[in-house]
């Protein structure tokens, strides 16, 4: 994916996007993953959500990338959010978790290819490393912003935030 994104080989099939839909349908995916780990999935949608211009299957891995991970990093009884709103122009969506959360020197190179926060979990729960790296190139490919949003206590909040008509045309 990322190679394809590199050397702008990547299609993006703009379609429009019921974005309440598909962040349930994500939620209801990822619901048995975290009632396994004992983890509370909410979701919140905000009024009036507009549909977005954007690739569907791009923005679902996006989305399932960034909840799969709050989901994985957390802790037994801990909780994870998505919350989708509407702020003109763009729809914005945030996860938000309770879990081990990303020491401050580490926050800099989250998003970049093959980071590992913690390279002993990460030898245990899989995964390369691209993840985020991979979500962010897609983001930056619809003109959005993915970024860590700077809260208090425990965990990590990420927000997204996409035009709703899409990235501009040449």
């Amino acid at each position: 994916t990322l190679s394809q994104l590199d050397y702008g080989r990547m299609e993006m099939e703009m379609t429009e996007l019921p974005v309440q839909m598909i962040v349930s349908n994500i939620a209801s995916a990822m619901m048995i993953e975290a009632k396994n780990q004992n983890i509370t999935l909410t979701t919140t949608f905000g009024d009036n959500l507009p549909n977005l211009l954007a690739d569907r299957a791009r923005m679902e891995q996006v989305i399932t990338n960034i909840v799969a991970n709050a989901v994985k990093y957390n802790k037994p009884g801990g909780s994870v959010h998505i919350g989708v709103e509407y702020r003109a122009p763009h729809v914005v969506i945030t996860v938000s978790d309770t879990g081990m959360g990303i020491p401050q020197e580490d926050i800099p190179r989250l998003f970049e290819r093959f980071y590992r926060v913690d390279k002993a979990r990460s030898r245990q729960s899989g995964g390369t490393g691209l993840g985020l790296s991979i979500a962010k190139e897609i983001v930056a490919r619809h003109e959005g912003v993915l970024e860590l949003v700077d809260r208090e206590g425990p965990g990590l909040s990420v927000r997204m935030e996409l035009k709703i008509e899409g990235p501009s045309h040449d």
